[in-house]
């Protein structure tokens, strides 16, 4: 995710995750949390502060294992996003649903 409008102020992204592999088949899951804000104090376009808090995101992944060197990997994220995200991103909350095959 590129931050168009945060004029240097930078992200910050602390998260958290919990990840299973399962024994002896070749499925693994995992869900990620994060919580986004701006690392510094951001104006809007009339100089008034916005919000630090961007919103956050859980990430929900489920891969597995078609051969020894190609995985499938099925995933959404659901975000919620605060009027500090539209701001910065020109966003609404939202959901991104993916799919990945990796070699």
């Amino acid at each position: 995710m590129s931050f168009k409008k945060l004029e240097n102020g930078g992200l910050n992204d602390p998260f958290a995750k919990v990840k299973y592999n399962s024994r002896g088949t070749r499925f693994s899951a995992g869900i990620d949390y994060h919580c986004f804000s701006h690392a510094k104090t951001q104006k809007d376009f009339r100089r008034n502060a916005v919000s630090k808090n961007l919103g956050s995101e859980i990430d929900v992944t489920a891969d597995y294992a078609l051969t020894k060197i190609t995985n499938l990997q099925v995933g959404a994220s659901p975000m919620g996003a605060t009027n500090s995200m539209e701001y910065a991103q020109d966003i609404s909350p939202g959901s991104w649903p993916a799919i990945d095959i990796s070699f």
